[in-house]
């Protein structure tokens, strides 16, 4: 490229050939004949200097025309290739939702005797495992939505859009996309997929959709292009925009008015491209087409003209320079000869002087040029290089300049450029190529190289001149781009796509491998991310999943699925039980205490395992089976494994039913309070109550709550569920109080509460709502809870008790137990578990030792002790020989209703009356 400046220079250094002689000057001046001979080679003189002033202008253009045309193309194909791979992106994310869409309308013919909230819970799975879409629905032949991924169908009708009457109308319609909409539902621009609903018979009964927010694809485009261009969007084919990563004037939904696109798809072609003044710009930008394949989908990928041309001006800024001091050098010299041919003898002495000097020009030129560049003899010998090549070989300019190819480089690379250098001189024309270099400063660089013949004035070739441009970023970007698409960013483990594949290359490498697939998940991952931030929460899924690929064979893939949940697919371990020992050994790996921020961190894993092929035959099956064993491991208690059952798909239904059932059953009022009086054990008086949440359902009596509230732990549901029950519990606690029976309500807080950063405030909002003194609401925390984050605990327990409010420590004894952690929380009152009340009337039993100890460690710090659980005479004895303040359970009272509490109350009154009368007529008997 720029060697052709070179090559000018050399040029006009040879015009010093035309000039006469000094010698035919000087006959000419002592014969007398200097006149019309020096007005003729004057003449000649100017009419060749004209002829090479031209030519060097026309090779000059030439080349300035093919190189801006070479940086055009080159920045098409950068475009093409980003268009390639965002249709590859599409189709894959179209492909995923199909699958879902064409499953659930082969399904629907037998799910329609099934109950809603069982079609809901199959949409609901699905949704999951297309996390492009935002919705998954069901709408029946009127366009009403029936069935919903939400478990609440919109009250909206699609009857009306032009997706859904191509859907009624058209019996033999596949998939279909909508133009851009804006939704009704969600209130956002949307696209969306759909298939035709049809009933034995054929009939249409329907359609399921699902809907790609117009966002979505903004962010594929900043994933996979970043900033490498000026305008990405993707319309549908009547040119209404979709969505765009750029700042224009239209609108998602409006029409896109740009002339080249309309040409374009009036003939029809997959890929084009054309020149264009968006909208809402005042700069030309060149713009590729690329229909989406099998979608009425196009994209436009576009630069503008003045950034892909940046680099181009500057070389025709310098060409510009070059040519105005060669065309000023040819005219100063064809002026002086006109002048006075007289001075012959000197200007040819000073040619001769600027001919020996000519290398040192052309040097100078040569280091104008930023990227490497050089000139070689037939034989490969440097003729001329810059100070950039110098700097690619790391050598001085005396070890480079005449010395052979060779004596340059390693024999390997000087054996290649030999190679190279032949083909250009064997076609007679320019070669370019692009390939990977090693710069002197130990850093590999990749190079485009152009290579061209280097003519004599004969235009016979007597070498090779070569420009290399690094690429080298540019190559990055792209590595980046392919990286992005096949790996999670954050973990650096292969992405969800890579899975099929590996399981087809391995059944296909290792017929009887026999693999097993393994759905990992982090126990209580979401309460790190509540508690300790989404920051901390990257770290531990980095720093796992490097231990676990630490743990791997060549032939197991590790992915990301999304979230906290990692997927193992493992060659054949020699059956199940390796399989087992497998699991175990991941287990065992995750529970070594990771170091994040100089914190120890102690977590856990889950485990489902499904076998190939007797759990499925293809990775979807796998999957759904793994997950479902997965559920059944953390139903187990967590840090286990689980082998696949098929009742496991059946209890994963009842699991969503329940969840839907509770959902539901929140919604409408069903779910109630109880409260299980607290005594004062040495005076038998009632101090307080526990509120406790219960689920009847008609038919089917009252629901256990160890049923139902882990459950709603795990779907985020107990933070509604916990702040009703603590505002019913406090409207409760107000009314007995204006009836005059004042009594503390106990209430519990869930781990996921605790963690909530706004858990202070809306216990402060609730006391504010009923007019509750804090003073008469009790907080229980379990003890696993306050050790999960101490620090942050201590805080949040810190504002509950500058607030007021009392605290006490649920289930003690049976977590981590850790004295300097107790003494330093604001408790008061420390809640003895009822597995250490049970056994407590073998007095010389580990029990009594535990709660005797569980009583002075309390009375030391200053806190009262209650003991739950109580449920014999002899367990009360015992409690209170020990020292115990508090006591509960099925000896006193069972949990009753609110308005069963007023009747203890009552009942607790007169006992004490009556024993305040017996002890003043025992005292009058002895007086």
């Amino acid at each position: 490229m720029h060697f052709v400046a070179f090559l000018s220079l050399l040029m006009a250094m040879l015009t010093s050939t035309v000039l006469p002689d000094p010698s035919v000057a000087g006959m000419r001046i002592k014969g007398g004949a200097m006149g019309g001979g020096a007005q003729k080679s004057s003449w000649r003189l100017a009419f060749f200097g004209g002829l090479v002033t031209v030519a060097l202008v026309l090779l000059l253009l030439a080349d300035l025309r093919l190189s801006r045309e070479r940086e055009l193309m080159h920045a098409d194909r950068e475009m093409q290739t980003l268009g390639g791979m965002l249709e590859r992106h599409i189709l894959d994310t179209v492909e995923r939702i199909d699958l879902a869409l064409v499953t659930v309308a082969n399904g629907y013919v037998q799910w329609v005797a099934a109950s809603p909230s069982q079609v809901n819970r199959e949409l609901a799975a699905w949704l999951a495992r297309i996390p492009d879409s935002q919705s998954l629905r069901i709408a029946d032949a009127d366009g009403r939505f029936i069935r919903d991924a939400t478990g609440m169908p919109p009250a909206v009708s699609v009857a009306d859009r032009p997706y859904r009457l191509r859907l009624k109308n058209d019996p033999a319609v596949g998939l279909v996309l909508s133009e851009p909409i804006y939704a009704r539902v969600t209130n956002n621009w949307v696209v969306t997929l759909s298939r035709r609903l049809r009933a034995v018979n054929g009939e249409f009964i329907g359609h399921v959709q699902a809907a790609i927010n117009a966002e979505q694809f903004t962010r594929l485009f900043r994933r996979v292009v970043g900033e490498e261009l000026n305008f990405v969007a993707i319309l549908d084919t009547e040119m209404r925009l979709v969505a765009a990563d750029a700042v224009i004037n239209v609108a998602p939904g409006q029409y896109l008015e740009v002339p080249a696109l309309v040409e374009f798809l009036a003939r029809g072609e997959m890929r084009g491209g054309g020149v264009a003044v968006l909208p809402g710009s005042q700069v030309e930008h060149r713009l590729i087409f690329q229909r989406v394949a099998g979608l009425p989908l196009v994209l436009v990928i576009g630069r503008t003209s003045a950034d892909i041309l940046a680099q181009w001006w500057d070389k025709a800024a310098v060409y510009g320079i070059c040519l105005a001091v060669l065309l000023a050098g040819l005219f100063s010299l064809v002026r002086v000869w006109l002048r006075n041919y007289r001075l012959a003898w000197r200007l040819a002495e000073e040619m001769e002087s600027a001919y020996n000097n000519s290398e040192r020009r052309a040097r100078t030129l040569l280091d104008s040029i930023p990227d490497p560049a050089w000139l070689r003899d037939r034989e490969g010998r440097f003729l001329a290089v810059n100070d950039a090549y110098l700097a690619l070989c790391g050598k001085p300019r005396e070890q480079v300049v005449g010395c052979l190819l060779e004596e340059v480089w390693s024999a390997r690379r000087a054996a290649a450029f030999r190679y190279q250098d032949g083909e250009v001189l064997e076609a007679g024309a320019r070669v370019e190529i692009a390939g990977r270099l090693r710069h002197a400063d130990g850093v590999d660089r990749y190079y485009e190289y152009i290579r061209s013949p280097l003519r004599d004035d004969r235009g016979e070739l007597m070498g090779v001149a070569g420009f290399a441009r690094d690429v080298t970023e540019r190559k990055a970007a792209e590595e980046r781009a392919r990286y992005l698409s096949e790996f999670d960013a954050l973990t650096g483990v292969p992405n969800f796509s890579q899975l099929p594949g590996h399981l087809v290359r391995l059944l296909a490498n290792r017929p009887a491998a026999h693999p097993a697939l393994l759905c990992l998940d982090i126990d209580h991952f979401k309460n790190i991310n509540d508690s300790l931030g989404h920051r901390i929460g990257d770290q531990v899924l980095k720093q796992l999943a490097g231990r676990i690929s630490g743990l791997l064979a060549d032939t197991d893939l590790l992915v990301r699925q999304g979230g906290d949940e990692l997927v193992l697919l493992a060659a054949g371990r020699g059956g199940v039980s390796g399989v087992a020992q497998l699991a175990q050994q991941l287990l065992d790996a995750a529970m070594v205490p990771l170091l994040i921020d100089g914190r120890e961190l102690r977590i856990s894993l889950s485990a489902g395992i499904a076998l190939y092929p007797e759990d499925g035959g293809d990775i979807e099956s796998l999957l759904k089976n793994a997950d479902a064993a997965l559920h059944g491991a953390k139903a187990a208690g967590r840090n286990a494994y689980r082998f696949f059952e098929p009742e496991m798909n059946a209890r994963a239904a009842d699991r969503v039913e329940l969840d839907a059932r509770l959902r539901k059953a929140f919604e409408v009022g069903q779910l109630c309070l109880h409260y299980q009086p607290q005594y004062h054990l040495a005076s038998g008086n009632m101090v307080g109550v526990e509120a406790l949440l219960r689920w009847f359902v008609e038919g089917e009596g009252w629901i256990a709550p160890a049923r139902f509230i882990p459950l709603a732990e795990e779907t985020g549901l107990i933070r509604s569920l916990g702040e009703w029950v603590l505002r019913e519990a406090c409207q409760q606690a107000k009314i007995w109080d204006f009836a005059g029976r004042g009594l503390m309500v106990a209430v519990n807080l869930s781990a996921v509460q605790l963690a909530s950063a706004g858990i202070v405030d809306v216990v402060a909002g609730v006391l504010q709502q009923t007019g509750l003194a804090p003073a008469c609401l009790e907080l229980e925390i379990t003890e696993s809870m306050l050790m999960a984050n101490t620090e942050a605990a201590i805080a949040t327990l810190a504002a509950f008790r500058q607030m007021g409010v009392k605290l006490a420590i649920d289930d003690f004894g049976t977590g981590y137990s850790s004295l300097a952690y107790l003494k330093r929380l604001p408790l008061d009152k420390i809640k003895i578990d009822r597995s250490f009340v049970c056994e407590l009337a073998e007095a010389e039993g580990r029990d009594a030792a535990i709660v005797q100890a569980i009583i002075a460690v309390a009375r030391k710090l200053g806190l009262r002790v209650i003991a739950e659980g109580v449920e014999e005479a002899k367990q009360a004895e015992f409690l209170k020989e020990f020292g115990c303040d508090e006591v509960q359970g099925y000896y006193y009272s069972r949990p009753l209703p609110a308005e069963g509490i007023l009747g203890v109350l009552a009942e607790c009154a007169g006992v004490v009356q009556k024993k305040e009368k017996n002890s003043g007529q025992l005292a009058e008997s002895f007086l």
